[in-house]
């Protein structure tokens, strides 16, 4: 698969990443590199272990990646995430005890990690 159709796969701009990058090599070679990222693992250990401040510091971590690499649909479902595990929360609405945050981060982090695997693979499918 080409990069172009790797992003219109996964709804993020390829137009807007390549000028970012200023070539498509550069965005490619950044995109590849991806997987091997480790901030989406340490915030997926984090959560097992109801560790809140590494929680926010690895989601918050992941969502620059993505956002850094043009995969802003999945960093904007982390920053989402992110929002509910920051302390102090900058929103009332997220304002919540410890034990609420991470339990909304929970629930909310099954369809990240769908979208990260599917993001994963299709990388593998890029030429």
């Amino acid at each position: 698969m080409t990069l172009k159709k790797f992003f219109d796969i996964t709804g993020n701009n390829y137009n807007e990443t390549v000028s970012r990058f200023s070539d498509e090599n550069l965005a490619l070679k950044f995109i590849k590199r991806f997987p091997g990222d480790p901030s989406f693992s340490e915030f997926e250990e984090s959560l097992k272990t109801d560790d809140l401040a590494k929680a926010f510091k690895s989601a918050h971590k992941f969502k620059g990646v993505c956002w850094n690499v043009g995969l802003d649909t999945l960093g904007d479902k982390a920053a989402e995430i992110d929002e509910y595990l920051r302390v102090p929360a900058k929103e009332p609405k997220y304002d919540l005890p410890k034990n609420e945050k991470l339990d909304i981060a929970k629930k909310m982090f099954p369809d990240l990690k769908h979208d990260y695997e599917v993001t994963v693979s299709a990388i593998t499918e890029i030429e």
